[in-house]
């Protein structure tokens, strides 16, 4: 009898241990659903100027290139930062024409809900806002 209460024990322990842990359905969607971030840039010739609206561990920064085309990155750390990125991470391409982005973010990090944007930018006072969803042009006030 004191055998058979022993292997009744044994099985209850060893099937408890062995279940897969389940992630709760609100926890599994939020980790699928890119992070919220926004940020202004404003042209200045062959630079961009960038203000963080959210979701930055910065709040103003530039960048200015040598020459056009040039290519840099951004992620929610900074410019070119050698910090890995935790919410986002777009490179920048700024030709006389236009800005191009491209989410670099990598698994886990979702980044943005898109892939690449272009945004039409000749004139030296462009500005438009950028977040996980896309861009959008600022109007002059």
């Amino acid at each position: 009898m004191k055998y058979l209460i022993g292997m009744v024990a044994l099985f209850f322990i060893a099937g408890t241990g062995c279940k897969p842990k389940e992630q709760p359905a609100a926890q599994a969607e939020q980790s699928a659903a890119p992070l919220k971030f926004e940020f202004r840039v404003k042209r200045a010739g062959s630079s961009l100027v960038f203000k963080s609206v959210n979701g930055n561990e910065w709040t103003d920064l530039s960048y200015a290139c040598k020459e056009l085309p040039c290519e840099f990155s951004l992620n929610n750390f900074g410019v070119n930062s050698n910090i890995p990125a935790t919410v986002y991470s777009i490179k920048f391409k700024l030709s006389a024409k236009e800005v191009e982005l491209a989410s670099a973010s990598m698994a886990p990090l979702k980044g943005s809900t898109w892939e690449t944007l272009k945004y039409a930018c000749e004139a030296k006072d462009c500005e438009f806002a950028v977040t996980e969803e896309g861009v959008t042009g600022i109007g002059k006030k």
